[in-house]
């Protein structure tokens, strides 16, 4: 999995390519906490070149998830694919995470 942290005042947006899976959750943890840790009060996933996620990846997001929320943080997972997008609907995951286009996100908070 390849991964690049961008940061625009205390937005934080991360591209994730590839494939997200147990092999790759220790690179996508320490990423993640250290961006939360320097002060982000957003952080927006960007999915569009991410190929597959397996149960470990989606476990390890709802952990970091209730992990952001605790510290007032907000998460956005932007470009889903048709299939991974499918799997956060059926495991009903669209209720916790803010999932929106790129273009949606871009508009509303990185536009000022």
């Amino acid at each position: 999995m390849e991964l690049n942290v961008e940061r625009a005042g205390d937005i934080v947006v991360i591209r994730l390519a590839g494939s997200f899976n147990i092999d790759t959750i220790a690179i996508a943890e320490k990423a993640l906490m250290r961006e939360e840790m320097r002060g982000a009060s957003l952080i927006a996933l960007y999915c569009e070149k991410l190929k597959s996620i397996d149960s470990s990846a989606i476990g390890f997001l709802v952990k970091f998830f209730k992990f952001v929320r605790e510290r007032d943080v907000s998460l956005v997972m932007c470009d889903l694919s048709d299939l991974i997008y499918r799997i956060f609907v059926t495991a009903r995951l669209d209720r916790f995470f803010t999932l929106m286009t790129r273009a949606e996100f871009e508009e509303r908070h990185l536009a000022r």
